[in-house]
């Protein structure tokens, strides 16, 4: 038991994380007390009457009390503004409280349901229901709390009617709801500016009446998938998600949306038809229609689209890209990662005009699995390019024009089966992943301009590799590690330090590893002025092979321990961790591999 003395001018009690206090002291004399904070009082049961004397009380958070049941009945705390019970799971009742409370918050309690009373508190402006799972349809009354802006449902699984709410609401969350309906009354709410319905699977179309909430920006009805149409709406709106939706068309009055900012349809396996106006709306930043596999023809976009900066048409069966891609100007993300039926692309199709005209601002272009059978030379037009993954394709070369991307950081190759022969690299390429491309044998890169920074090199599972690849690969590797050395001893501005690798088939060890050992481990005796010297760093080459009793055999991870002893003992240790701290996942590795770390 906690007693507390002398407590006429105590303003602010926090005993949060007191996980062993299982009594509330007694603040009765605690006249002034205005803050409380007991959040995480996790061995707490009760709460007891005395704290109805607490009148200057503003701010109390019981927060993940878990054990607490409920508070003493008839308690009216005038001055409380805050009332925090997030968590408390084993809380049955909801609180009777003062008029003037502004935030109660009963999030994951197990109440089952609201008094009517609530309706007295006409200063409440939130009020967080969320994860009740218990709780029943709210009362009639909430309809009176005319300052209440924001009400959060969201998982009240309970919850079958659309609630009674006064016209000031502005944010309405009720995902994951059991809600079949909404009314057409809601056109009364003028003010809502938010309404969030994801996940409501028993929901059936919104009323049109919906078209009428002109302070409507963000509408969200992810995961109804017994939503069928995709409701007119206010010229208003800003973000509207209709992922994993039933819809098969958005209509032609979307192009009267002009503020719409985001408009995502991922996974709505139903969806075919784009309207031709979509290209009217000019504050459209991000488009996703992402696993919409039935979704085959992009319209033409006759007009520019000069806000557009992330289109994602991954898992679609587009033939051929949107047309003419040059009115995309600000475009900066293009998914079109299996995308099974684009079998062909062609300069006119990246965007490259006979003026040379191209997406200057495009930084990731994805193609992984798409089914190429070539790449145009014109790709190395896209200069601006950061992240290109090519990963599933069927060419057999990788142009030589490739090496002109020069903002080029990741590349992807993987599991390209065709793929025999690599021409040139970027300068500044920190990441190739050429994993399983099986049937590459030739690697000519020059080292000529190449920049010296933080990379890792994937070859892994590449058995045809010829020594001349494995020469050539090794060498841009080694002038790589020299280069960036060179840059991080003379500190020149904006390199960091990092660790660099590259892993390719193959046992070989370069000759110009000096100190050469079997086993798990190899000792270098430094020389006593290493430490002054213009020694760069430390290069570890190892040769490993993946070990068959590997539960988890879908990927690997090289741990490198470096330790550091003096002359008088003293140890320091070093780690590094080839594939990161959890390893490189879906990398099946066959066969002895060659690691340069």
């Amino acid at each position: 038991m906690l007693f507390l003395q002398n407590l006429v001018s105590l303003k602010e009690i926090n005993l949060s994380n007191s996980k062993h206090l299982t009594a509330f002291p007694d603040l009765s004399r605690a006249k002034n007390l205005e803050r409380l904070n007991f959040e995480y009082c996790t061995s707490l049961v009760e709460v007891p009457s005395s704290i109805r004397f607490l009148d200057q009380l503003v701010d109390m958070n019981m927060r993940c009390c878990t054990r607490l049941m409920s508070l003493p009945s008839g308690i009216k705390l005038r001055s409380l503004k805050t009332l925090n019970l997030s968590g408390c799971s084993n809380l049955r009742h909801c609180p009777e409280v003062a008029g003037n409370i502004v935030y109660l918050n009963l999030n994951g309690t197990a109440i089952e349901e609201v008094p009517k009373s609530i309706g007295h508190l006409s200063g409440l402006i939130t009020l967080n229901l969320r994860d009740c799972k218990q709780l029943s349809n709210l009362p009639e009354s909430t309809c009176l709390l005319k300052s209440l802006m924001t009400i959060d449902l969201s998982g009240c699984s309970n919850i079958t009617c659309f609630p009674n709410l006064s016209g000031d609401i502005r944010y309405l969350y009720m995902g994951e709801t059991a809600i079949e309906a909404v009314p057409s009354s809601i056109d009364h709410l003028s003010r809502l500016s938010c309404l969030d319905l994801k996940k409501c699977t028993r929901l059936k179309n919104l009323p049109s009446t919906i078209f009428k909430l002109e302070s409507l920006e963000n509408l969200i009805l992810s995961g109804c998938s017994n939503i069928t149409e995709c409701p007119q709406l206010s010229w208003k709106i800003k973000k509207l998600f209709l992922d994993e939706t039933a819809i098969e068309e958005i209509p032609s009055s979307i192009e009267f949306c002009p503020k719409l900012v985001e408009l995502n349809l991922q996974n709505c396996k139903r969806f075919r038809v784009l309207p031709s106006g979509i290209c009217k709306l000019k504050s459209l930043q991000k488009l996703n229609l992402s696993g919409c596999s039935m979704f085959e023809h992009f319209p033409e976009i006759l007009e520019v689209m000069g806000s557009l900066r992330y289109l994602y048409l991954d898992g679609t069966s587009i033939r051929k890209l949107p047309t003419p891609i040059q009115n995309l100007r600000s475009l900066s993300c293009l998914e079109l990662r299996d995308c099974t039926h684009l079998r062909i692309l062609s300069d006119t199709a990246l965007g490259v005009d006979k003026s040379g005209a191209h997406l200057q601002y495009l930084r990731k272009l994805s193609l992984g699995g798409s089914g190429l059978q070539n790449l145009p030379d014109c790709i190395s037009c896209l200069s601006s390019v950061e992240a290109l993954d090519l990963s599933g394709n069927y060419f057999h070369t990788l142009p030589k024009s490739i090496s002109n991307l020069t903002e080029l950081q990741y590349l992807g190759l993987r599991h390209c089966l065709n793929l025999s022969l690599i021409k040139g690299l970027p300068p500044r390429l920190s990441k190739l992943d050429a994993h399983n491309c099986w049937s590459l044998e030739d690697v000519s890169i020059d080292s000529t301009g190449v920049e010296g920074n933080v990379f890792e090199f994937l070859f892994t599972n590449c058995c045809r590799l010829s020594s001349m690849a494995r020469h050539n690969i090794m060498a841009y590797a080694l002038t790589k590690f020299q280069l960036y050395a060179k840059r991080l001893y003379n500190q020149t501005t904006s390199v960091l330090a990092g660790e660099s690798s590259v892993c390719l088939p193959g046992s070989y060890i370069p000759n110009w590893f000096g100190n050469q050992a079997s086993g798990f481990s190899t000792t270098i005796q430094l020389p006593s002025n290493w430490a002054n010297s213009k020694l760069w760093g430390f290069a570890v080459c190892i040769v490993f092979i993946r070990n068959e009793s590997d539960i988890d055999n879908s990927g690997f991870q090289v741990k490198c321990r470096y330790n550091f002893k003096n002359e008088y003992g003293a140890c320091d240790d070093l780690y590094g961790y080839f594939g990161g701290p959890y390893g490189l996942r879906n990398h099946l590795v066959m066969r002895h591999h060659t690691l340069l770390v």
